[in-house]
């Protein structure tokens, strides 16, 4: 195992990582998801913070509660100082979410739910995936996921602290060594889970748990490098205090935000490098794959299926066969197979393998290209406007049915291709 890690190409691994970064562009999609924390960061420390009150299973829970608000706040605000971790508080301390009405109760949970949603969606632009999860699952996911997450981490850490506390014979909350190494310790190690998970979590598509623990450790890494590093720069810094004054917590608010989703957003796309390290060398976006490539790559997966159809005695090919056969990332492979199972050409086993739903000698290559190829949401007239182009267009359709109208898939495997 140690010789595979020592073989394994980081040079390029981390070359591509670079070429994913900037094709998703990162950046961009970091500042977008600054302006939405900002939108829904209060509600869901509310929200949070009332779900933990909820779970005072083994007693103690004020203290319990009170430690965690200031780590979270003090994490959430790095480099700050006192102001911006007392206006959080304020906010979610002066809130009873109790004595909120229907709407506005409807409203904080609608808002913490907007947030996790883009989140899902940049996540699944890293990860290629274009379907969603609709709005029904979305909301049970996230709903799911904000209670059961506060109600497992508080009950975790009640035990804990009821546990060692009893071994100790004291009470642990009181002990303040003993309440700075825990929650020092629990806060580093949440770090790390909370990556893991929610690269395993968020795409709506399967993460190898693998890719999530690689893609979550490496951001919790550097997580507590850059929460160290900007404590530091922030405290012998003093250009933004001489430039906005008593305001200069804002902008540096805004950059700690902006640096936590650059880091988020980096390990998810190294947990998707990852995931896709066999394919590392052929690790093109589509658009480095020139139009021509681009439209035989349906008709080329269909050959691979058909071809191993046939020479497995009907078992089928796995999508990582699949993949291993057609050098293109993973996404476009599954573009063009979602594709083909619309136009009922191919279909998936219950053991996860492709074979094609018709026999060989039936499959034209003029249908597929007539069903992948020229197959138009608008007619022909409507794009060229010129009835003389529409006649060139219509002569070279006609003599490509000539030619491809008696081939099939078998008569191209016969003759080697």
């Amino acid at each position: 195992m140690g010789d595979g890690i020592l073989d394994f190409n980081w040079k390029l691994f981390a070359q591509r990582v670079y070429q994913k970064a900037k094709s998703v562009d990162i950046f961009v999609n970091a500042m977008s998801l600054v302006y939405t924390t900002l939108l829904s960061l209060v509600p869901l420390l509310i929200f949070s913070f009332y779900i933990m009150t909820l779970f005072n299973i083994f007693g103690g829970m004020e203290r319990i509660i009170n430690a965690l608000k200031g780590i979270i706040l003090e994490n959430l605000a790095t480099g700050t100082g006192e102001i911006v971790i007392r206006y959080l508080e304020n906010y979610v301390t002066n809130v009873d979410i109790t004595q909120l009405g229907v709407i506005s109760f409807f409203s904080l949970v609608i808002v913490i739910v907007f947030m996790l949603a883009r989140i899902e969606m940049t996540f699944n632009k890293i990860w290629g995936v274009e379907e969603h999860r609709d709005i029904f699952k979305r909301f049970v996911a996230f709903w799911t996921f904000v209670t059961l997450g506060t109600f497992l981490i508080t009950l975790s850490l009640s035990l804990t602290i009821s546990v060692i506390s009893s071994y100790l014979s004291s009470d642990l909350i009181e002990v303040s060594t003993g309440n700075t190494y825990i929650f020092r310790f629990i806060s580093v190690v949440s770090y790390f889970l909370i990556f893991i998970v929610g690269y395993y979590l968020i795409p709506n598509t399967d993460v190898e748990p693998l890719a999530a623990i690689v893609g979550g450790s490496i951001s919790g890494f550097l997580f507590n490098l850059a929460k160290t590093l900007y404590k530091v720069y922030t405290k012998y810094a003093v250009g933004y205090s001489q430039i906005y004054g008593s305001l200069s917590v804002i902008p540096l608010f805004l950059v700690w935000l902006y640096l936590v989703w650059m880091i988020t957003l980096l390990g998810a796309v190294i947990c998707y490098v990852f995931q896709n390290r066999s394919n590392l060398h052929h690790f093109n976006t589509l658009q480095d794959i020139t139009i021509g490539i681009q439209n035989i790559i349906p008709i080329a997966i269909l050959v691979v299926i058909c071809k191993e159809f046939m020479d497995r005695k009907s078992t089928g090919i796995t999508f990582e066969g699949l993949a291993n056969k057609i050098n293109i990332p993973v996404e476009i492979i599954e573009d063009n197979i979602k594709g083909l199972m619309a136009e009922n050409l191919i279909t998936i086993t219950k053991e996860n393998r492709y074979i094609p739903i018709t026999t060989l000698q039936r499959i034209s290559l003029w249908e597929i290209c007539e069903l992948l190829l020229f197959k138009q949401e608008v007619s022909v007239k409507e794009i060229f406007a010129d009835e003389e182009v529409c006649g060139v267009y219509a002569s070279l359709k006609d003599e490509l049915r000539k030619r491809l109208k008696g081939l099939t898939i078998t008569d191209l495997l016969d003759e080697g291709c």
